[in-house]
This record gives C-alpha cells, structure tokens and sequence, in this order.
C-alpha cells in the first residue's frame, strides 16, 4: 500500500466515523448541535497545525473575512505578517465533514474521495469535463466512461456542480 492509499483509508476511517456519530445523534435531539446551519473552516497559523471548526455565529465569521466571503470548507492560512492565503480543504476532509464535492472544480485526486469513485472512474470525469466545458448538472456523469445509472444513484449524494 503507497502512501496515497495509506491516507485515503484513515480519511475513509474518519468519514465512517463521522457518519456513525451523525446517525446517533439523529435519534438523540439532545446532543445535536445548536447551530441551523454549521459552517466548517479549516485554520491554519503559520508554524502550527491547521483545525477544523464549526462556526455557528456570524460574528466570528467576520473576524475570518480576509479572504473575502468564507465559506463551508474553505482553508485559510494565516501568516504571520498578518496577510491570509484562502484555499479549499482538500476533498476527503469535506466528505468527511459531509460538504459536497464539485465535480467542475475538483481534480482526479480528489474525485477519488467520493465513495465508489476510483483514479480510472476520476480521470474519466476530468477528460469529459475538459473536451465539453464542465458539467451543467450532475446527470451529466452518466455519460461519462464507466458511469451508469446504478452508480450516479451512488454518488449523487455526494457531489455539486
């Protein structure tokens, strides 16, 4: 096992991890969370580890808005000169937290974190949406290589444009 399938399986852990708290807590209302709609960012000060949290409140949103509007799954990195460089968590860190992957956007190696997607499936996705200009809608997967019906209805649920 390389280093990049080393990674990918704790990622996958995770996620599973993840997927079974939020599956306890559907039948336990008294310990979701306060928040309607949680935001999960990734921050990063230059010379420690980065951390993901979930921001509730607006306010402590605003303290983040050196990148402009933050976003679900965005990273920022803050340097110590005071200036911020503002990225996207990588792929297996949003479907872990369960945010959707963009299949426009992301690369092969992320299209991999998508349950059921492999590197043959992912390069697939990056040659169709280059030689036809992106994906309109997701139903567009379908044509692609190696994508049918029964496997769309797999990853539906966890991609976006």
């Amino acid at each position: 096992m390389d280093k990049d399938q080393a990674i990918a399986s704790v990622y996958l852990l995770i996620a599973f991890f993840i997927i079974s708290i939020f599956a306890h807590l559907k039948f336990r209302p008294e310990l979701r969370s306060p928040c309607k709609k949680p935001m999960f960012v990734e921050i990063q000060k230059e010379g420690e580890r980065s951390k993901v949290v979930m921001l509730c409140d607006n306010a402590y949103l605003r303290l983040l808005n050196r990148c402009g509007k933050v976003k679900n799954g965005m990273k920022i990195k803050i340097f110590n000169n005071g200036f911020a460089k503002c990225t996207f968590m990588s792929a297996y860190k949003r479907i872990s937290l369960g945010l959707l992957i963009s299949i426009n956007k992301e690369n092969a190696y992320g299209l991999c974190a998508i349950p059921n997607i492999g590197p043959k499936i992912a390069k697939e996705i990056v040659i169709y949406r280059r030689t036809h200009g992106g994906f309109k809608r997701p139903e567009e997967l379908i044509n692609v290589k190696g994508i049918g019906k029964k496997l769309y209805q797999k990853i539906s649920p966890y991609i976006t444009i």
